[in-house]
């Protein structure tokens, strides 16, 4: 490849390989353009198998095999026989881009990200009522409270994404902790949402989310806020995939979901 490109993509060392500055442009250039040649190549293998059409469904890191999500994909499936559904599972900023660059068909996001989904004009429906909550470790002072407003958080640190990852979620934190009187205090800054679960489990802050994430577990305590968020499904406008139409209306016959 670099003989044919006349570029040199590696620095070889002792079993070691470094990837120079050509090289990570080239990947930087060519990594949704990849990614697409792959998604058309599985189109092609399901068509050729006998499936009629494909979906690719990008979901976040801490979907759980069991939520409502899976459901309904598995439901979605059942309702089209031919139709291969194929899920990746990527933190939220990074959803969002698969889906503009054409890597996914549909994406499920919280409504935080909203106004990056408005920027670039896709549609969108909510399709599970949510708020936001705040997580933090077992043995935290305030763990011990039955309710803890946002108002109690103003000398808490917390661990939230980098602005560079998603803006959206510092701009939510910002707005929240203006109306509560406080600018936040910032433990440290993370690219996704497992690293959130590391960091909470390691004592290093509190952590702002939707409460229909699953980063819950007996060394971390949640309390919900009673601010309305959100889960959304997102797509372009002119992907008219059945598919697509199929997964929303699984939605509309679930008690608080839309």
């Amino acid at each position: 490849l670099e003989s044919w490109l006349g570029l040199y993509l590696f620095v070889r060392g002792n079993r070691k390989f470094q990837i120079t500055p050509a090289g990570q442009r080239l990947y930087q250039e060519w990594k949704f353009m990849m990614h697409g040649f792959e998604n058309s190549l599985t189109t092609a293998h399901a068509i050729q198998s006998g499936l009629t059409d494909t979906l690719q469904v990008g979901l976040g890191q801490l979907t759980r095999e069991d939520n409502i999500l899976i459901q309904n994909l598995k439901k979605t499936k059942d309702k089209l026989p031919g139709l291969e559904i194929i899920v990746e599972y990527n933190d939220m900023a990074s959803l969002l881009d698969t889906l503009v660059n054409g890597m996914a068909d549909l994406i499920v996001i919280s409504k935080h990200l909203l106004p990056a989904v408005e920027k670039f004009h896709l549609e969108w429906q909510t399709i599970v009522e949510s708020s936001l909550t705040v997580y933090m470790p077992a043995d935290h002072p305030l763990a011990c409270r039955e309710k803890v407003r946002f108002e109690d958080l103003r000398q808490e640190k917390f661990i939230v994404f980098s602005c560079e990852d998603d803006d959206s979620y510092m701009r939510l934190l910002q707005k929240l902790a203006s109306e509560a009187g406080f600018i936040p205090m910032i433990s440290c800054c993370v690219p996704n949402e497992m690293s959130f679960k590391a960091n909470l489990e390691l004592g290093n802050g509190i952590v702002l989310a939707d409460s229909f994430g699953e980063l819950g577990n007996s060394h971390i305590k949640r309390f919900d806020l009673n601010i309305p968020n959100g889960i959304i499904a997102v797509w372009k406008p002119r992907n008219k995939k059945k598919g697509i139409k199929t997964f929303l209306e699984c939605f509309a016959h679930v008690p608080g979901m839309n």
